[in-house]
């Protein structure tokens, strides 16, 4: 959002979303992580992990569809937990 900002274009919405599965965070770090969406018997949309090898791999970013932002902390993000969203697009 920061970004589009200064190109002054309009933010994508944001979204909250629940996780389909648990999420270590890094520590003192916050966390993009790229998921995709998937239908969830117990939470209906999920963001679900996509497995990717760091910040360089872009290749795997194009599996998904958008990201999630995890704050720092210490205890993990858990399955159901309702954690920003991002999408790539915003159709």
């Amino acid at each position: 959002p920061a970004l589009l900002e200064h190109v002054s274009e309009t933010p994508k919405a944001m979204f909250h979303l629940p996780l389909a599965e648990t999420f270590k965070p890094k520590g003192k770090l916050n966390l993009l992580s790229p998921v995709t969406l998937i239908d969830d018997p117990a939470f209906g949309l999920a963001a679900q992990k996509v497995s990717n090898h760091g910040s360089g791999d872009y290749a795997s970013l194009t599996l998904s569809s958008g990201f999630v932002e995890l704050a720092a902390r210490e205890e993990a993000y858990e399955k159901g937990e309702f954690v920003p969203y991002y999408p790539w697009e915003s159709n």
